[in-house]
């Protein structure tokens, strides 16, 4: 999905209660290495030497910023980002949790458990692309 910009990807519903009040859609508005530009780019034929050449710099810059990021995530995530091959594999699972209201809405909410400043968690699972192992992050 890297190579999507603007594409709507998600569909949120905002609860009030038990009821639904709205539906909104999420956007990508821009991707920062692989962009639909650089995926365009790979499909003309007389241009690979540039895509070649351009592709690298974006992965050099995104193994960069990983690497900058490394501190702020657990080794199994970055182990994710730096080494799992999912460029054709599935989604099979994504829960983003906010800690601010851990509990269903008709319940009181409780305290927040995990410690530090990140109120958000995301857990995802995702197939590699050789339908062999799955990621699990969480």
């Amino acid at each position: 999905m890297w190579f999507l910009d603007r594409f709507p990807l998600f569909r949120f519903r905002r609860l009030s209660g038990s009821s639904v009040s709205s539906t909104f859609r999420c956007s990508i508005k821009g991707v920062k290495f692989f962009t639909k530009e650089l995926w365009l780019s790979a499909q003309n034929p007389d241009n690979l030497k540039a895509y070649d050449r351009d592709w690298q710099r974006a992965y050099e810059e995104y193994r960069a910023e990983l690497e900058m990021l490394r501190p702020r995530l657990g080794s199994d995530a970055h182990r994710f980002f730096a080494e799992a091959d999912v460029h054709d594999g599935e989604l099979l699972d994504l829960v983003v949790a906010d800690g601010s209201r851990p509990a269903p809405l008709p319940e009181k909410a409780r305290p927040w458990t995990k410690p530090g400043n990140y109120p958000v968690q995301v857990r995802i699972e995702v197939l590699d692309s050789y339908d062999k192992l799955v990621w699990r992050l969480w």
